[in-house]
């Protein structure tokens, strides 16, 4: 009798633990709530956390924007002082050796073939892929401009009917 006396306290105290089926509704309502509140705020939360985000990154550029203008400022500053400087020393040098300006003048003409000279044979190419070797491609190397430029039968192709990378024109060997 006891443990039946036992059981029945038990089962009473977890009967009194278990929420109604009314309960439950209104457990079930508040959480259908909760969730169609958030689903509504997340798309502002969203667009907000994503503006913030936007905004700190325009910040960061502009603040690049004017770091940038600043350095070519300086370095525009610095290579304008260079060349000041660079007349100065020149004025000394005229002045401590006493020469005349023609004399300098073709001397400074001949300096100037010679770093033309240096340009031309360190000058880099202009990112084309005009001369770029393609290995097995007929004539190994494509002609220079733009590849829609050159079609065949079109500019690419010479008065005597043959092709810039030397194939003819399948009309001509027929």
């Amino acid at each position: 009798m006891e443990a039946n006396n036992e059981f029945v306290a038990t089962m009473e105290k977890r009967l009194q633990d278990v929420p109604l089926s009314e309960e439950l509704y209104k457990i079930k309502k508040v959480i259908e709530s909760s969730a169609n509140i958030y689903a509504d705020d997340l798309p502002c939360v969203t667009y907000e956390a994503k503006k913030v985000l936007a905004d700190d990154y325009l910040d960061v550029l502009m603040s690049l924007k004017e770091k940038w203008e600043k350095k070519k400022a300086v370095a525009n500053r610095e290579t304008r002082l260079q060349e000041v400087l660079s007349n100065i020393d020149l004025l000394k040098e005229i002045i401590d050796i006493n020469l005349l300006a023609s004399d300098e003048l073709s001397r400074l003409w001949a300096k100037e073939v010679e770093l033309g000279a240096e340009l031309d044979v360190t000058a880099v190419s202009d990112f084309s892929v005009g001369m770029i070797d393609f290995g097995g491609y007929p004539g190994g190397v494509l002609r220079e401009g733009p590849f829609w430029a050159t079609e065949p039968g079109g500019d690419s192709r010479r008065s005597d009917g043959q092709y810039e990378d030397g194939e003819f024109d399948d009309e001509e060997r027929l």
